[in-house]
């Protein structure tokens, strides 16, 4: 339970899992015998079917929501694969009275558009087909000039939304967005709008975004090893056979007419669920769903689907060629959402793996065993899987990785882990759902699962309770029911990987004009609501700083909720002054002290409930330790043993420096390692954070008693206390000068001094070939020094510009011209007061699109198209986010830090508030023409120069191809 499949189908491979020190003895157990609901989940059916579930939490004053429809691509037809996922995304293209200027008009070319694609859908004579292809494209220019894009984005955005979005899976499609609490109204009609009358509008440029978003896919190491895992793993049911996204001939051949047909049979307010989680009124927002979203039309639901599938008979072997590091996947078929054995799998899954003291962890990961590895589950509506991998060590075969995992299995099934990891367990699971219930967005999630999986709310609310009634011997009887000899075993190796032919379609820009607006959504902003009192930070009543020592500052924050702690030791000493740093934190992670090894240590931190870890950045290390109040005092004493008196082997030294190096290298294929390391060299030259680590041989130097005394030493330096709990600012500061920072003064730190930034005379551009179906571009220059008095222009600047749906740049790369998935822009403050600002673009375009995508980019750019509509907009959902917009208990230190560092001694809210309401568009013009305009790029590409023109590039600016060696550290 440790990890699961995203979306989009990226293998996380962790999810955050605390650790559990304590005496060596059986962590208590925890009571859940009388468990109650900790959401007061209300549970309603509107008059038409359609499920309502709402719980109230008033941290702050908005709301946030989803509608979920029991739809994916399970049930896409066999013919249309994909068309789940591109239906989610029509459903933001508007309705018969929003994103139309007259839509009698229009809807007469839609229709035709539709009988073209369906003839297009039939056809198989490829002259034939080019010509109805030809035909839509005219069909769909004169259908764009009648069309309004995106303006259900720039309507949420205006009424203050975020988190606007929306996902597909097997079994659900989901829309998503979180508003400010005075405005449940207006989002209910617009939703009910949305799903009553969906027009299904600019279906050929929105098919390219969807292309994109396969391009991406592609891409991608994990998405291809999964896919093929899979289709193996189920060789007839939709999960393995029907890709969510589609696949590459059904992208290419789409039918509006099949789309239509789906959204009838299960856009049904029967088979739909609405989710809210906010600081609403239960009662009257039942009312207010009723008179919207109940009054779409009852209509039959769905038949239910059935497969007979069952999944792979004996031992399957695949293997997949991706330029990455080599890995092993094993895959074994278990149960599904509503099986009893369902929880049995669960504390499996965590047995093998809970990122700390799970058997993986300790007996393969710690040992150096491999290079790394973990198992996940995933369970679906249908049947279920439980993953297990690893990637190899240098000379390690992919067989003997194989094995190696087995092994963890083979000791599950003969009882061969601790009694005390089932407790602790469940206490690690009552710490998570703790951490759930303080966003809104986590409660939805745990309501919406409930709905899709065919769960009664009750059995989500116990399944702690049931998870800790399991015994040593129901974990024994399933790992030896499910893990047999049917599994298939996946190898990737680093190969490179074929790629589909894709042609660049010839598509016509779609006119976007920001100031032509519906009349309903002028009627939807008409709408009364009450107003909203901004509140701010303000310290003793939301924080306090003390010194606690000469040298030592305790940031002290009160958690209002439960009793989770967060503690974080922050020393103002990076990568840039130690390169070997990170390192020396990785070998902490695998050392012991005297009297207890590793594995031992990790034991202990695992039945203490807490999580330790030392992370390092640039310019800071921090020391940050997590759990349960009751346990602070012991957490901080032993992580004050840890820091102050590890001890780890030379041999774990030796392997785990060699397992660096080689994540280093196969670091080096990657598309985001390459794109970021030549951004870097680009900005910073010899500077760059890729180039200033170590070597090869000076890493192989290295000693672990050098690495963890200047871990430890770090701790006698000026240090910043910064914690978060339930516990007094004098209890904190006892606890950590007793035993963590305890010198009698600490030792002061250089001042800060930021790195030099290129600033080329004329525009650069760096080119990298890789073989990829997208080409990644970067684009950057230096701005001036940061400028408090600027930070208002900037922030509508950006958002104006390139931040969010609405932006510029996602409207005339992404809706405008289909030329990217993702692109974004923006002026980035330097993070401290010294430091300058940077301007920063980015694109993700297919290949062939590459010339095309960056001179339309660059046009933006230096050429800013001028709105007063958009600027307007821009500023008023500023505006209302800044006064309904609550920072969290959470996050309340980190910006109390943030605005330090930047020479701040009170929340500048306030002040920008007052600043953003006096901007005007002329003011944001002038600012682009002095900081932005013509100024000389540094512009880096990363992509397969088979399908790119150099030569076309060179009209940007100078191009030279860079290599592996010229941006990473060898």
């Amino acid at each position: 339970m440790n990890s699961s499949y995203l979306r989009a189908g990226l293998l996380s491979l962790c999810l955050l899992s605390t650790g559990c020190p304590g005496p060596k003895k059986p962590p208590p157990q925890v009571d859940v015998s009388q468990v109650v609901d900790p959401l007061q989940v209300r549970q309603h059916t509107l008059q038409n079917g359609m499920k309502v579930y709402i719980t109230q939490n008033d941290q702050e004053p908005r709301f946030y929501a989803e509608i979920a429809v029991r739809a994916g691509s399970k049930h896409d037809p066999s013919t249309a694969t994909g068309l789940a996922h591109y239906l989610e995304h029509l459903l933001f293209k508007g309705t018969n009275k929003m994103g139309t200027t007259d839509y009698q008009k229009e809807k007469a070319l839609l229709d035709q558009i539709r009988d073209v694609y369906q003839q297009r859908f039939v056809s198989t004579d490829p002259e034939e087909r080019a010509q109805l292809y030809s035909k839509i494209t005219e069909l769909s220019k004169q259908a764009a000039g009648l069309a309004i894009p995106n303006e259900l984005d720039r309507l949420f955005k205006e009424l203050g939304g975020t988190n606007l979005n929306a996902h597909t899976w097997h079994e659900e499609t989901v829309y998503k967005i979180g508003l400010p609490s005075n405005k449940l109204k207006q989002w209910a009609q617009i939703e009910t709008d949305r799903f009553k009358n969906p027009v299904f509008r600019l279906f050929q440029p929105e098919l390219e975004i969807v292309y994109e978003e396969k391009n991406r896919s592609m891409d991608n190491k994990y998405r291809a090893l999964n896919t093929a895992m899979n289709e193996a793993m189920f060789p007839v049911h939709p999960y393995g056979q029907q890709p969510t996204i589609g696949t590459v001939e059904h992208l290419k051949n789409p039918s509006i007419v099949e789309i239509e047909k789906y959204f009838q049979t299960y856009y049904v307010p029967g088979n739909m669920a609405v989710f809210i989680s906010g600081d609403v009124d239960v009662d009257e927002t039942i009312a207010i769903l009723e008179e919207s979203l109940g009054t779409l039309p009852a209509k039959p639901m769905p038949s239910e689907l059935k497969f007979d599938d069952p999944g792979p008979q004996g031992i399957q072997r695949i293997s997949v060629d991706f330029v990455a590091e080599p890995m092993v996947m094993l895959m074994f078929r278990t149960v599904d959402n509503l099986h009893p054995d369902k929880p049995a799998l669960q504390l499996l899954d965590m047995i093998l793996d809970n990122r700390t003291a799970g058997l993986i962890n300790l007996n393969l990961t710690q040992k150096q065993a491999v290079r790394e590895a973990g198992s996940r589950p995933t369970f679906m509506n249908d049947a279920g899987v439980q993953v297990l991998y690893g990637v190899p060590k240098k000379g390690q075969t992919h067989k003997e990785v194989e094995d190696l995992l087995l092994s963890q299995i083979e000791k599950i099934k003969n009882g061969e882990f601790d009694d005390w990891l089932i407790p602790a367990i469940v206490n690690d699971y009552v710490k998570s759902r703790m951490a759930s219930l303080e966003e809104n967005t986590s409660r939805v999630s745990m309501m919406r699962r409930s709905y899709i999986n065919g769960q009664n709310w009750e059995d989500i609310v116990n399944e702690i309770e049931k998870t800790e009634k399991l015994t040593k011997q129901d974990i024994v009887d399933v790992a030896n029911k499910y893990f047999g000899e049917n599994y298939v075993a996946g190898y990737r190796h680093n190969k490179q990987q074929e790629l589909p032919k894709i042609d660049k379609p010839q598509l016509d820009k779609v006119p976007i004009d920001p100031s032509i607006r519906s009349p309903y959504v002028k009627e939807i902003l008409a709408m009364p609501s009450d107003d909203i009192k901004p509140t701010f930070i303000s310290p003793e009543k939301d924080y306090t700083i003390s010194e606690i020592s000469p040298g030592v500052k305790l940031y002290h924050a009160t958690n209002p909720i439960n009793e989770l702690f967060q503690l974080t030791i922050r020393i103002e000493n990076g990568l840039r002054q130690n390169n070997s740093l990170r390192i020396a934190a990785e070998v902490l992670s695998n050392a012991g002290f005297e009297g207890m090894e590793a594995s031992a240590l990790q034991q202990e931190w695992y039945k203490l409930g807490s999580s330790f870890s030392v992370s390092v950045g640039s310019d800071a290390t921090l020391f940050r330790l997590t759990g349960l109040d009751k346990n602070f005092q012991a957490s901080v004493s032993l992580m004050a043993k840890v820091v102050q008196t590890a001890q780890v082997p030379d041999e774990t030294v030796e392997k785990l420096l060699q397992i660096w190096l080689g994540t280093r290298k196969d670091q080096r294929v990657g598309q985001r390692q390459i794109i970021s390391a030549m951004g870097e060299k680009g900005m910073y030259g010899e500077q760059s954070s890729f180039l200033s680590q170590g070597t090869d041989e000076e890493i192989q130097s290295l000693t672990g008693e050098k690495l963890l005394t200047d871990l430890s030493q770090l701790l006698q330096h000026d240090a910043k206390a910064i914690y978060t709990g339930t516990l007094s600012k004098e209890s904190v500061a006892t606890t950590l000068k007793e035993s963590l920072l305890n010198q009698e003064k600490q030792t002061r730190l250089p001042e800060y001094q930021p790195r030099p930034i290129n600033t080329p005379e004329n525009t650069e551009i760096r080119f990298h070939h890789k073989e990829m179906a997208q080409a990644q571009v970067l684009i950057q220059f230096a701005g001036e020094p940061r400028e408090e008095d600027d930070l208002a222009v900037i922030e509508v600047f950006n958002n104006y510009f390139g931040l969010g749906m609405n932006s510029i740049v996602f409207q005339e790369l992404r809706e405008s011209r289909a030329l990217a998935y993702t692109a974004y822009g923006y002026y980035r403050e330097g993070s401290h007061s010294i430091d300058k600002n940077i301007m920063i673009g980015y694109i993700g375009t297919q290949a062939d699109k590459t010339t095309q995508a960056l001179s339309a980019f660059i046009d933006l750019i230096d050429n800013l198209p001028k709105s007063e509509s958009r600027f307007d907009s821009v500023k008023n959902a500023l505006l209302t986010r800044y006064s309904t917009t609550k920072t969290s208990f959470r996050d309340v230190l980190s910006s109390v830090l943030s605005w330090e560092m930047k020479g701040l001694t009170t929340d500048p809210r306030p002040q920008r508030i007052q600043n953003i309401e006096q901007l005007t568009m002329q003011q944001v013009v002038d600012f682009h023409q002095k900081h932005i305009k013509d100024r000389p790029k540094i512009i880096s590409i990363v992509g397969d120069k088979s399908k790119i023109n150099l030569e076309e590039l060179g009209k940007f600016g100078s191009v030279k191809e860079v290599s592996e060696q010229d941006i990473f550290r060898y």
